[in-house]
């Protein structure tokens, strides 16, 4: 068992795939322990008789020597959603398609701005539910008060 393989940026280029100069670049990401990316870059225009372009985000784990990765957003062509893509791996390295797929960069980090800026978001949008639930809560205190004032007063 080769074991986890390392986070980061993998690609690696398949040449002449479906004809002469149809050249592709295959890149994967493995951003975290769950979720990646996988993408085909072509070199030749579709219309010139290359590949379509395609862009995938899937769930992965790993199972023996492999990785299988479960597309959750699927892109207009390539792999569909809830379809397997198998990458192998071999010394740190990994293979999608018979291609040679070399490890180059760490993932990229997510915009902590971004990330922070979501997470005050949410806190604003479950404080304003709170505050809902409590107006609501209030009203109808108010009105239970009023009717037992109205039956202590007949």
């Amino acid at each position: 068992m080769a074991g986890v393989p390392r986070l980061g940026i993998y690609n690696g280029r398949a040449k002449d795939v479906s004809c002469a100069g149809d050249n592709i670049t295959y890149e994967v990401a493995l951003n975290d322990k769950e979720r990646c990316s996988i993408q085909c870059i072509p070199e030749l225009s579709y219309f010139r008789g290359g590949q379509p372009p395609w862009y995938v985000e899937a769930a992965w784990e790993v199972e023996d020597d492999e990785i299988l990765a479960v597309v959750t957003k699927q892109d207009v062509t390539g792999p569909r959603k809830d379809s397997d893509i198998k990458l192998t791996m071999d010394n740190g390295a990994l293979s999608y398609v018979g291609t040679r797929l070399t490890w180059k960069q760490p993932p990229p980090e997510e915009d902590k701005l971004k990330v922070k800026k979501a997470e005050i978001e949410l806190a604003r949008l479950e404080a304003q539910a709170k505050e809902a639930a409590l107006a609501a809560e209030k009203e109808e205190l108010n009105e239970k008060q009023a009717k037992q004032q109205a039956e202590a007063q007949a």
